[in-house]
Order: structure tokens, then sequence, then C-alpha cells
């Protein structure tokens, strides 16, 4: 997973027009970007915003990673989760050149659904202490 995560932030993008988004693939609430010609492509769900700061999930079985930012996103937090519990968080400086960074344009721009199960339920991860499901999103 790990390999995974590092493959998705040190990739590099490219620039696009305001109105366009920088995934090539959508199913429902997951999204999918292309790392750099290749064939297979990382998968995200938009975890939604809270005070500006911007929530991507990624899950490998019952791994999964949760990358943060604020809305100048110089630093995306990364959370480690297994099986749904904390396990590390760390920070990775990121760039436009970073396919990371593209993701979270998508979602700062409002190009990306908010992942919410069919009750309308939300789901936040709150650092060390995890993910929690809500039924208001607060921004």
């Amino acid at each position: 997973m790990k390999n995974l995560i590092f493959i998705f932030i040190l990739f590099p993008s490219f620039v696009l027009a305001e109105s366009e988004h920088y995934y090539s693939f959508n199913d429902g609430f997951e999204y999918g970007y292309e790392l750099n010609g290749e064939s297979q492509l990382f998968l995200v769900k938009y975890l939604g915003n809270r005070n500006k700061v911007y929530q991507l999930l990624t899950v490998d079985g019952i791994e999964a990673a949760i990358f943060e930012c604020d809305t100048k996103c110089k630093y995306v937090k990364v959370y480690n989760l297994w099986d749904a519990h904390y396990q590390d968080m760390s920070v990775i400086k990121v760039n436009q050149s970073m396919v990371i960074w593209q993701a979270m344009q998508d979602a700062q721009n409002s190009r990306l659904k908010q992942y919410k199960r069919n009750n309308g339920e939300t789901l936040w991860v709150y650092g060390k202490n995890g993910p929690k499901w809500s039924k208001k999103n607060k921004k």
C-alpha cells in the first residue's frame, strides 16, 4: 500500500483549463487518476471538506490511506489505516507536478462528488481517532 501511495504522490501531473478535471475515470463516487501512462489507475474517493481541509480516501483490501490538505495544499498529511484503525501519519511536501495535487485540485474545485453511504452518512478521518461516519457534513 505504501508503494502505491508514493507512486500516486510523485508521478508528474499536467495543468488543465479551469472547467476541466484531472481524473480520467469515474464510477459513482470513485475517481481514477493515471500514473504517468501506466495502464492501472489510482482510485480515490472524495470524503469532503471541513474548515477548508480536504480528504481523499484510497483502499487496498483492509489497508486504507487518507490524504488530507488545506486549500494551499503545499503539504499533504497521509493517514494510514489497517482494518479502519489508525496506524501512522506522515507529511509530504507537494507541488503542481504531483498526481496528489491533481486529485486535490479536483476536490477543491468541486469536480468530485462526496462519498456517501446510501443513508446519506459521510465519512471523515480524525487523525489518531480514526474514521467516523456522520449524518451531517460540517463545512
